[in-house]
């Protein structure tokens, strides 16, 4: 089961999480952000390197 995970307020550009739920571990890196949206890069491998899907949030 996962647990619900929000970033923090003070979340700045270069940050990276690592999320683990069940056997998948989600690592998230945030590659760029602005006043209104940032985007992720999602891994799903531990070295931050294979498999990764980018996500574009906007903030509110």
């Amino acid at each position: 089961m996962c647990q619900p995970w929000r970033f923090p307020r003070n979340v700045k550009k270069g940050n990276q999480r690592q999320i683990t739920c069940g056997v998948l571990t989600i690592n998230l890196f945030i590659s760029s952000m602005t006043k209104t949206s940032v985007r992720l890069v999602i891994y799903f491998d531990s070295s931050f390197t294979n498999i990764r899907t980018s996500y574009l949030a906007r903030l509110t």
